[in-house]
This record gives C-alpha cells, structure tokens and sequence, in this order.
C-alpha cells in the first residue's frame, strides 16, 4: 500500500509547492490537495495554471479532497443548491482529471441543519433518497472522465452504519463509485475493522486517522496510536479486502512548533503498521 498525505495536514499558509516538497523530502508517495472557493485550487482556477503546478512537483497527486459540498450538500431539498453541489462535483472531477489524480473525494451530503433550530434540516429518508439522485448523475461524470468517486463516512448523521453505507453504494451501480473510508471518523460509534470487512472491494481510498472515545468530540482526534484504533485489526481487514492502494494521512496539525515532526512521527507508525518497518526501514 502507498503512503499519501492529505493538505489539511499543513498549516493554511503553506502552499502547494511547499506541501509537495515537504511531503516528498519526509517519504510520503503521494499528496492530495483540496479543492476550495479560491486560491491554489479554486474552481476558477484556469486548467492551464492547474496543470502547470502539477507539473512542477515531483510527487504523485492521487487524488482530491474538496471543503465545499458542506456549503452546497448533494442532499439538499432546495434544487439550486444541490445543483451547485452537482456543479462543484463535475468541477472538481474535471480538475482531478487534469491533474492526473485517480480519485476524488465527495461527501455524500447531510441530514443535520446548520443552526441550532435547524432549520435546514433533511429528513432522513429524503437525503437518501436525494443524494442517491445526485450521485447517479455524478457517476456519469466520473465515468466520461475516468476518476474514481470515494464517498466519505462524515460526522454528518448520515449513511451512519457500514450495511447502510453498502447498500446506497450498491444502489447507485457504478464501478467508478465507491468509499472513501475514514478510519477514524467511525471510532465515535462503531469499529473501523467491522466496516472494511463489510465495504470490501467497494473502498476506493483510505483515509488515516485516530480518535479517543473517551473524548467522544472533535477534541478526541489525536495522533496514529495515541486513540482506540485497533490497528492490527485494521491492517487485517485490509488485507482480508485485498486493499493495496492508498493510505492518506488526513490529520489537522496540532503542533505549535515544528509542525513538521507531527508528519515525521506519522509516516513512522504508517510504514510500522503497513509494512512492519522501522523508523530506518528495517522490517520487524
């Protein structure tokens, strides 16, 4: 399995050539940076610029995160919003596409609202049955551009058990639509390994994290072994699935100073638990 690393992994004010340069020097295979509003990697940003910073940097950008399906979720009830969230989807494959990337990364939408009396709440059932609507479409996209769609597991009260999450990927019927499973994001409530036996050959990417159920909040996301991930265990269903692609750290930095020993510290557990290395690369 390859060693990726996701940019929310940086401080905000690094850019791409120095998260690619960082990321390469420390040993990781592969980056993947996120689409925003602007910037680096907006969706304005003309094609050609994006393919020049892409080919300035000697790493492998596999695939594509993206900060704004919150802001217009695919299982909104108000069809001009889901249609940008349609929009921002065929963009960001697009831009995916020509970046060389393999994969981007989509969140499936929400039920919860965004203020206290939730007021833009979607009833359960209607989110599944709108973002199935959408991603039917969206598998279109991905299969003209050939760029695999992961769906990621979100704190977003939604597709919250791995049956479920199999069964809205099965219903949507397209090899080129699978998840993008978070290891962390379900220690909250269930147990990594359960959901990798379960989605199996339907996991298109990792995404690597831990968390403490003790915490039991956003609080509770910590370092790679620090929280109640049973790695072993992981490692096992993962190889039990046949998975051999990639592993991306996805991991807020926490250090105050020297931000980059976090990232150094990570990819030495990753090679550990992966490959059975040590920090100097000799297999245990």
């Amino acid at each position: 399995m390859k060693k990726g690393l996701n940019f929310l992994s940086f401080p905000a004010s690094f850019g791409f050539r120095d998260c690619c340069r960082i990321a390469r020097k420390l040993g990781f295979d592969g980056v993947e940076p996120r689409l925003a509003a602007d910037g680096e990697f907006g969706v304005g940003t003309p094609n050609a610029e994006l393919e020049k910073l892409a080919k300035e940097v000697d790493i492998e950008i596999h695939s594509m995160a993206c900060a704004l399906y919150g802001q217009f979720p695919l299982t909104s009830q108000d069809e001009a919003v889901r249609r940008k969230g349609i929009e921002t989807a065929a963009r960001h494959i697009e831009i995916a596409a020509r970046l060389g990337a393999q994969s981007v990364l989509i969140v499936p939408g929400r039920v919860k609202g965004n203020g206290s009396a939730d007021a833009s709440r979607t009833p359960y059932d209607k989110a599944y049955e709108t973002a199935l609507r959408s991603f039917t479409e969206i598998a279109e996209l991905a299969e003209k551009h050939n760029v695999q769609v992961g769906i990621e597991n979100v704190w977003n009260m939604f597709l919250l058990s791995p049956l479920e999450m199999r069964g809205f990927i099965d219903a949507i019927g397209s090899r080129y639509v699978g998840a993008y499973f978070d290891v962390g994001n379900v220690v909250v409530t269930g147990y990594p390994e359960d959901w990798i036996r379960i989605l199996g050959p339907r996991i298109k990417k990792i995404h690597l994290k831990d968390f403490k159920r003790g915490v039991g909040n956003i609080n509770g996301f910590c370092s790679l072994g620090e929280g109640d991930v049973n790695w072993p265990a992981v490692m096992s269903a993962l190889a039990e699935a046949g998975y051999d692609g990639y592993c991306t750290l996805e991991f807020s930095p926490v250090y105050q100073t020297y931000s980059e020993q976090l990232l150094r510290n990570s990819l030495s557990f990753m090679r550990f638990a992966m490959d059975g290395q040590d920090y100097e690369g000799r297999r245990q």
